[in-house]
């Protein structure tokens, strides 16, 4: 028996690095990582490598929608035929795992996984806005056994308060624990199943209230998203406005861009733009000469003029060369 666990939350709220926290009580046991972007290229998959663990990304839409099921299943039956003692599944911030549990149970070959718990985070600065305007937000609160508000240093008592009163709203069985960069305590994994199994004894099979049936979710038509790709090296300077200029009528922006002859992370939630060295385990900046992607991702919705935006930075910074592609 395969124990699984979900790391699902929308853009931003830091589920890669929970995700490294969660599995550091795992490193000396065989362990398999399913990883999920919306995106046409992988980067959290890239963040995640050389950890010891066995590895698949699915990238270009959520694994619950009927454009990337097949992928899923076939990432997971891999996944068993290596006799894993855990997979973790991290969804894309876009993703609707309201009918995991049902599909984790349809086929013969499912027995052999058993579903521990499913884990959402939440940054509680952009939890109101996304809320709000992203229904899949709201379907992600509703079926999580436990709910991590991450980034409660960057907010104050109220907004840590409201964004409480929303997941509650949302689902009020959710257990919620605060968390500064994804850390939690040692234990906290073993704990939290122990009490989910204990409430779910108490409650039926009520999984987050919202078990359904095994169907794969059509995508969220609100919600859309294009890629920038960059030629050549770009200086810092010019990124960095570049991305300040677009970044508020954005869900999220990532992906790797050389930038003065090394390879640069970027990661922007809502108006916080962060472009570091992207670097290798050994602390060495990757250089040009590396493979990877120069392009970033960008995710946004009904409502937000990101296309606008970008179209009007392209014209303040001619010295980005900058291609949208759909």
């Amino acid at each position: 028996m395969t124990d699984a666990y979900i790391i699902t939350g929308f853009l931003g709220s830091g589920k890669t690095t929970f995700l490294r926290n969660l599995i550091k009580p795992f490193y000396h046991k065989k362990i398999g990582l399913i990883i999920n972007e919306f995106g046409k290229a992988g980067v959290d998959g890239t963040l995640l490598s050389g950890i010891g663990a066995e590895l698949t990304e699915i990238c270009g839409g959520s694994i619950f929608c009927s454009c990337r099921m097949d992928q899923f299943e076939i990432a997971l039956k891999t996944m068993l035929s290596i006799d894993l003692d855990a997979v973790f599944v991290e969804t894309s911030g876009l993703a609707d795992p309201t009918g995991v549990k049902a599909m984790l149970g349809a086929e013969p070959w499912f027995g052999l996984i058993r579903l521990r718990l499913c884990i959402g985070l939440a940054d509680p600065i952009t939890l109101p806005k996304v809320y709000a305007t992203a229904r899949v937000c709201r379907r992600q609160l509703s079926v999580c056994d436990a709910i991590i508000l991450n980034k409660v240093d960057l907010a104050d008592e109220a907004g840590i308060n409201e964004a409480k009163r929303i997941v509650l709203t949302q689902n009020p069985n959710a257990m919620i624990t605060e968390a500064v960069f994804g850390h939690i305590e040692s234990g906290w994994l073993e704990a939290t199943v122990n009490e989910s199994g204990r409430r779910k004894s108490m409650d039926g099979d009520a999984w987050g209230g919202m078990a359904e049936p095994h169907t794969a979710h059509i995508a969220d038509l609100s919600l859309r998203r294009l890629t920038l790709a960059f030629s050549g090296s770009v200086a810092y300077d010019d990124l960095l406005g570049f991305l300040k200029y677009v970044a508020e009528d954005t869900y999220r922006i990532k992906g790797f861009v050389s930038v003065g002859g090394a390879t640069h992370l970027v990661d922007c939630v809502g108006g916080i733009v962060e472009v570091k060295p992207y670097l290798r385990n050994d602390g060495i900046a990757y250089m040009v000469a590396v493979p990877m992607p120069n392009q970033v991702t960008v995710l946004y919705g009904n409502g937000l003029p990101a296309r606008s935006a970008i179209n009007e930075a392209i014209k303040l910074f001619p010295s980005l060369s900058v291609e949208i592609i759909d």
